[in-house]
C-alpha cells in the first residue's frame, strides 16, 4: 500500500523500493497455506508488474534528461 500511495506522489524511488519490498514478501507468503492463498499472492504479484515498471521507465527518464 505505501508503494502506491508513493507512486501517486510520483516519489517513483522510493515507490519502487516499496513495491519491490512487497514483492519479495508476496513472493515468500506465496509459498505458504493452501492453493486459494498461493493464488492470491501471484495475482497479487501480477497486479504490481506494471507500478514497478512504470517507476522503473520514469527513473530511467529521470536520469536520461540529467545526463
Amino acid at each position: 500500500m505505501n508503494g502506491t500511495y508513493l507512486l501517486a506522489k510520483k516519489n517513483w524511488a522510493r515507490a519502487l523500493e516499496a513495491l519491490q519490498k512487497a514483492r519479495s514478501i508476496y513472493e515468500q507468503i506465496g509459498r505458504l497455506g493452501e492453493r486459494a492463498f498461493q493464488d492470491m499472492c501471484a495475482n497479487k504479484l501480477e497486479d504490481m508488474k506494471p507500478s514497478i515498471n512504470f517507476c522503473n521507465y520514469k527513473l530511467r527518464a529521470l536520469r536520461g534528461a540529467q545526463g
